[in-house]
């Protein structure tokens, strides 16, 4: 196996600041300031304002935002000029650290940065991060012993699969298997062992081969299948077309209609805030 495919990786020494959202607490006016300079902000699923009171937990969130954000920029100056310190730790690039919807922004920002630079304030999940880069310990080669149980676990995987891959294509010639009738592409009955995700996968894949006999591979199996008859819905396709030709025709129709009434009238979007 190549070994530039079993690296360690990338360490970061860093300082950093976190200014957490759950420890900003805005009082009443900061919170109603916010909600009548945004209030198109806060609509319900209908489109209608929200009042003050609905709004209250997502109008909180927001707010905290801001002030953690303002807080966050005056940390970043002052962990700059050297005026404060933050926490120091090392980290991997693999660990982590702050995240944002599963993405490690502050990873991916530490990696362009250079040694000594303070990064502007990264917006987490948690609140906003203010680091600076103390020292990059850059990915290397393991050693073979190091990575060892990976390999091997990797090789295990790989022989598996190609055990599975040999047997299925000399088992599909001539396997017996069992006959469920004709099923289409939302079949609901049982497949064998396979779970709901694993049988539309088996069907998204049946139908998308044009060969009468084949194999699905999975992780740890192989589902063997043969077409012993094919139905074609005629009727059914025909009705396909017919619906798509009328839902084509209503929509040059409604197109037209907008693009008249565009160049007729003035367009004006009101908001109800008595709602």
């Amino acid at each position: 196996l190549n070994a530039n495919n079993w690296k360690t990786p990338m360490e970061f020494e860093i300082e950093y600041i976190l200014v957490p959202f759950s420890e900003q607490h805005p009082d009443k006016e900061a919170l109603r300031e916010h909600y009548e300079n945004f209030k198109s902000d806060y609509l319900d699923e209908s489109g209608h304002l929200m009042s003050m009171e609905q709004a209250m937990d997502r109008l909180t969130y927001d707010v905290q935002k801001v002030e953690a954000e303002r807080i966050a920029k005056r940390e970043y100056r002052d962990l700059r000029n050297g005026s404060k310190s933050g926490i120091t730790r090392t980290i991997k690039e693999d660990e982590g650290f702050f995240v944002k919807r599963g993405i490690d922004l502050v990873v991916a920002d530490i990696k362009a940065a250079h040694e000594g630079q303070v990064l502007k304030p990264i917006e987490a999940d948690e609140g906003f991060v203010i680091l600076k880069v103390l020292h990059k310990k850059e990915s290397v080669n393991k050693r073979f012993e190091e990575a060892k149980s990976a390999v091997k676990e990797q090789y295990i995987r790989q022989k598996t699969k190609d055990g599975l891959v040999a047997l299925a294509k000399e088992s599909v010639k001539d396997f017996k298997g069992i006959d469920i009738g004709f099923v289409d592409r939302f079949y609901k009955g049982t497949i064998l062992a396979l779970n709901d995700t694993q049988k539309a996968h088996f069907l998204s894949q049946v139908f998308s081969s044009q060969a009468l006999e084949g194999y699905v591979l999975f992780d740890d199996q192989a589902v063997l299948y043969r077409v012993l008859e094919q139905s074609y819905k005629i009727n059914n396709q025909a009705d396909d077309i017919t619906m798509s030709a009328k839902n084509m025709k209503f929509q040059v129709t409604f197109d037209a209609l907008v693009e008249y009434l565009h160049n007729t009238y003035k367009t004006t979007i009101y908001i109800d805030v008595t709602k």
